[in-house]
């Protein structure tokens, strides 16, 4: 199944553009493929059989993760949405009161909207 997120280091990105665009490309593919309905089965099969859960627990995370939309299938990070979580956690004081949501994009292999 998808991660909800992901990070990598900024310096290693930038050298390693190629192999971060690749990556990327794959996952967005993999997201792709989880949120098309046609390939429900064979999500819940695959992860019954690597992660040796109940069938009924996975069907019901699966049910989870799609009712919910948590992941976004075209790759692209909406710098307004990142920008209300970084303000909540400003508030609850776990952010510094000057870390910024443009920290966390990169140009170039970030697809971004507004």
């Amino acid at each position: 199944m998808p991660f909800a997120g992901m990070a990598v280091n900024r310096p290693w990105a930038e050298a390693h553009a190629d192999v971060l665009k690749r990556f990327l490309d794959a996952y967005n593919k993999g997201v792709a493929w989880f949120d098309d309905p046609k390939n429900r089965d064979a999500a819940i099969s695959g992860q019954v059989e690597t992660s040796k859960i109940e069938q009924d627990d996975v069907e019901k995370a699966y049910a989870f993760l799609r009712d919910k939309n948590l992941f976004e299938p075209t790759g692209e990070i909406s710098k307004r949405k990142v920008a209300t979580v970084i303000d909540a956690l400003h508030d609850l004081g776990d952010l510094p009161a000057d870390f910024q949501v443009d920290r966390l994009l990169l140009p170039g292999a970030t697809r971004i909207s507004d």
